[in-house]
């Protein structure tokens, strides 16, 4: 298992967190669902739209900078 860092950061917040995956492909899905799970929270507390960059890296080295964004919109009935 390789250590890498998830670094996620919006325009309120900077939230960063290590863990540990079997490879590079396995960090970017999981730094991915990391992401994701934060815009639901936001966007299901009435947020109607969350972006932020997220940055996955291994040491010093960025590995991959990614935009995340989730939006909201009521449509109309009928």
């Amino acid at each position: 298992m390789e250590s890498f860092r998830v670094t996620v950061v919006d325009e309120h917040f900077v939230a960063e967190d290590d863990f540990e995956a079997a490879d590079e492909q396995a960090a970017l899905a999981k730094a991915l669902r990391s992401a994701l799970d934060i815009a639901a929270e936001q966007v299901s507390a009435g947020k109607p739209f969350f972006g932020a960059e997220v940055t996955l890296s291994r040491g010093e080295a960025v590995l991959s900078r990614m935009v995340v964004s989730v939006g909201v919109s009521p449509l109309k009935n009928g």
